[in-house]
């Protein structure tokens, strides 16, 4: 992908590792990798976005079978216009204050966290009090990161609480007011539904995978690739307004339901396994 060509894998050493032994067994692994690939019964991609690249490089038609969230009891979800304004709680023994952003992801050059950083200290002008939190094990990049932070003279708006539990991320995701996903060449990208199960509107890119998961104006907000101001602007328009970012939240939840469930997986997975098992 180009971002990956941009920033390269210096986080990833398995990804360094592999891309020297393509270059050394180029044609053997491209022939293994076509035949693999094209010799199944059927080739399962997540979503139209990375289904037509796919088809592209290897000329066989492809079946849409998104990855799956979960979607979460609708009495759980905290969907009144002021719950993720008002309140706080604790998070490895930080104390987080509502409202807050969140992203959800590894701290990779690939993820472009600091589209959303940049953006945040833009939203700060209007919403001083507002957090950005910030979950995940620090890797190599995360000082370049919070460097970023402190250049903006933001740090202290920015919640860094490290490795956390799986219950401690869902509940992340439950209070919070707005779910930033900034990757720039997303394949598709799992956290707007993640985001949507607990019924969280999402700002991302309108490029890519986010075009699967997330219907904007609808489900959350696809801001102009990549313009920092726009980001901003579409955080800016679910937070300047509480009850229209409470529905596109339900609908957020709506949509997972319908098109990223467990249930909606499963149920194509065995469609196809049935399928090759006929033919």
């Amino acid at each position: 992908r180009p971002i990956d060509k941009k920033t390269g894998w210096q986080n990833r050493a398995d990804y360094y590792w592999l891309a020297i032994i393509i270059r050394l067994f180029r044609p053997l692994i491209v022939w293994l990798d076509l035949i693999s690939f094209t010799n199944s019964e059927a080739m399962l991609v997540n979503g139209r976005y990375i289904g037509q690249t796919i088809e592209k490089i290897y000329g066989k038609k492809t079946t849409e079978l998104c990855a799956a969230a979960y979607y979460q009891p609708l009495h759980r979800l905290k969907l009144r216009p002021n719950a993720a304004f008002r309140g706080t709680f604790r998070l490895n023994r930080r104390v987080v204050r509502k409202p807050y952003l969140m992203i959800a992801n590894r701290h990779e050059p690939q993820k472009r966290f600091d589209y959303v950083i940049e953006a945040f200290a833009q939203v700060l002008k209007k919403y001083p009090d507002c957090r950005l939190v910030i979950p995940g094990p620090a890797t190599a990049h995360t000082p370049t990161l919070i460097e970023l932070t402190k250049e903006l003279k933001i740090e202290d708006k920015v919640i860094w609480p490290g490795q956390i539990r799986e219950d401690q991320l869902q509940n992340l995701y439950a209070q919070a007011a707005v779910h930033c996903y900034p990757s720039p060449d997303e394949d598709f990208g799992l956290g707007p539904a993640e985001a949507g199960g607990w019924g969280v509107p999402t700002v991302a890119w309108n490029h890519g995978g986010p075009t699967v998961t997330v219907e904007s104006g609808v489900t959350g907000y696809l801001a102009k690739p990549y313009e920092v101001k726009d980001y901003a602007v579409q955080i800016l328009n679910l937070l300047n307004n509480r009850e229209r970012r409470a529905k596109m939240g339900e609908a957020a939840w709506e949509r997972t339901k319908a098109k990223f469930s467990w249930e909606v997986h499963l149920d194509g997975l065995e469609q196809e396994i049935k399928k090759s098992i006929q033919n």
